[in-house]
């Protein structure tokens, strides 16, 4: 193999390698977009678990109160004679 030759080889190993690392470099950045989506969506992700919690919270102590009133309806029915209790 001549000088030249193994010159030219070089040549074409560094541009492919300045290639590679371009390829690398716009991998790299969209890597980050990506991280940066991703945080964002956690983000979102966070308030809307905060939002159910409430929401859930809510209903609980909806829940809780409509328990309580149809117990008063039923036992105020079997006060007053209006239910009578199943046998």
């Amino acid at each position: 193999m001549s000088q030249a030759e193994l010159a030219e080889i070089e040549a074409r190993l560094g541009e492919l390698q300045g290639r590679l690392a371009e390829i690398q470099g716009t991998i790299g950045e969209k890597q980050g977009l990506v991280g940066e989506k991703q945080g964002h969506l956690g983000e979102l992700q966070g308030k809307l678990g905060e939002e159910q919690g409430r929401l859930g919270e809510k209903q609980g102590k909806l829940a809780k109160e409509a328990d309580r009133k149809v117990k008063s309806i039923i036992d105020q029915s079997l006060s007053n004679g209006k239910a009578k209790p199943i046998e």
